[in-house]
């Protein structure tokens, strides 16, 4: 029975090439993977090996998931909106947003295929006002203003919540916006409209993208929101946009075992797409992001001048924080924790301590994912410095942040601190860092969205 079923995924993959006139090759560039991949799909010799590339290939190729991934052979009985029997139900998202959906849930809390549950949490979140012009607008109707800024509050808010709220909270926040944009039916509207919805999109899907990343440690189910986010703020000139998702794929490539020379690549080019009309937040941040890339390459020269320009960006008029598209928030106190993150990714411990002292008197208490970045930047410079009990203390100190949103990069660090102080100095202090580090994972691991 698979194999009854690989071919006819495979010949329906197929069909929908040959009527958008595409060969393999261009298909197979399309989705990132090889002309002889896309062949073996086809004639049912290689299964697909993700739900989230099944999306990708339907919202390319036009056709409806579902009917791609032969959902009526694998489970007769099902109807949209209802969970297959003995269906797998997975802990990520594993949709590339904007398409079809699957026929397998985003996360329990989510919405699953074809259903509007995903809608009413965004729709709630609305005023009364704008409910009301939402409800009573006809099928091809103009979206009113008010519901347009209504939408941008609610984006900043969500945006801003990230500093201390845990990403399965907000990841289907985050998704559910996106369709309730969608359900707005962007195409039908004036540009001015249009471009709103697209960019509120964007922003959510960038959001996505980061915390998929950082937080929940899912590179390919980010991947498809960053294409999707970027593919968004093409269309509508987004600078902003543009340039936070480059500055966030210069962070996978450099944290996660990618190229150090491609991570500096993709933050340069950051740089020079928010220069192009991004706020002046996006501007410092994509030159902090630069200076962190030029640190993992040894160059002291180009992090001093990155860093100085981030500064003097920051220091100067800020009067676009209505515009800031990214990640909570940026200011002098995240500058102070970049040259303590930097220092640190040269080897110079001592040097460290003092910014990222600083950055943590600085940082206000609610920016609990950055408190816990500074702590376990701190903790690296003092076990480098050779002072285990302190590094430990904060080590400590960055688990209890992480117990509080999931952050599971800074559990990542943390995890490898530990590592390195026990075999190279094993103590009492470093037994109870690494009882914590346990706890703390079996916390993460069976963390639900309530």
């Amino acid at each position: 029975m698979p194999d009854q079923i690989d071919r006819e995924v495979g010949r329906r993959i197929n069909r929908a090439r040959l009527r958008k006139g595409w060969d393999q090759a261009y298909l197979g560039d399309l989705v990132g993977r090889s002309e002889s991949w896309i062949s073996k799909v086809e004639r049912g010799q290689l299964a697909l090996d993700s739900v989230q590339m099944a999306g990708r290939l339907a919202e390319l190729l036009g056709v409806d998931a579902p009917h791609l991934l032969a959902l009526d052979l694998r489970y007769p009985n099902w109807q949209r909106g209802q969970l297959p029997v003995n269906s797998h139900v997975p802990s990520r998202p594993t949709t590339a947003p904007g398409g079809d959906a699957e026929g397998e849930p985003v996360l329990r809390r989510a919405f699953a295929l074809g259903t509007l549950a995903g809608l009413s949490s965004a729709y709630a979140a609305l005023s009364p006002d704008a409910r009301d012009q939402l409800a009573a607008r006809t099928q091809r109707g103009r979206v009113d203003r008010r519901a347009l800024r209504e939408l941008g509050t609610i984006s900043r808010s969500i945006r801003r919540a990230y500093s201390s709220f845990p990403a399965r909270a907000l990841l289907p926040v985050a998704h559910d916006q996106i369709e309730l944009a969608l359900s707005l039916r962007p195409r039908e509207q004036p540009q001015a409209e249009r471009f709103a919805l697209l960019n509120h999109m964007a922003e959510m899907a960038a959001l996505a993208g980061g915390m998929l990343t950082l937080d929940l440690g899912d590179f390919e189910g980010a991947d498809a929101y960053m294409t999707f986010a970027q593919q968004l703020a093409r269309e509508t000139g987004n600078a902003e946009i543009r340039a936070l998702i480059l500055g966030g794929r210069a962070f996978v490539e450099s944290r996660h075992g990618g190229d150090q020379d491609d991570a500096l690549d993709f933050a340069l080019a950051a740089v020079d797409h928010a220069g192009r009309g991004a706020s002046v937040r996006t501007r410092a941040w994509t030159h902090a992001v630069c200076s962190e890339m030029y640190a993992s390459c040894g160059d002291e020269a180009g992090f001093r001048s990155a860093l100085d320009t981030a500064r003097t960006l920051l220091s100067g008029p800020v009067d676009d924080d209505h515009r800031w598209s990214g990640f909570s928030w940026f200011d002098l106190s995240k500058a102070d924790g970049y040259e303590g993150g930097d220092l640190v990714a040269m080897g110079r411990w001592r040097e460290a301590l003092p910014a990222l002292d600083q950055a943590l008197q600085r940082l206000p208490e609610p920016m609990l994912r950055h408190r816990g970045t500074a702590h376990v930047g701190r903790a690296e410079a003092y076990a480098g410095a050779g002072e285990v009990v302190a590094a430990c203390a904060d080590g400590h100190a960055a688990l209890d942040l992480v117990a509080q949103v999931q952050h599971k990069d800074t559990l990542r660090r943390v995890t490898q601190l530990h590592r390195s102080l026990r075999a190279s100095a094993p103590s009492p202090a470093v037994r109870a860092l690494g009882e914590h580090v346990l706890d703390i994972r079996t916390i993460v691991k069976t963390s639900k969205v309530a």
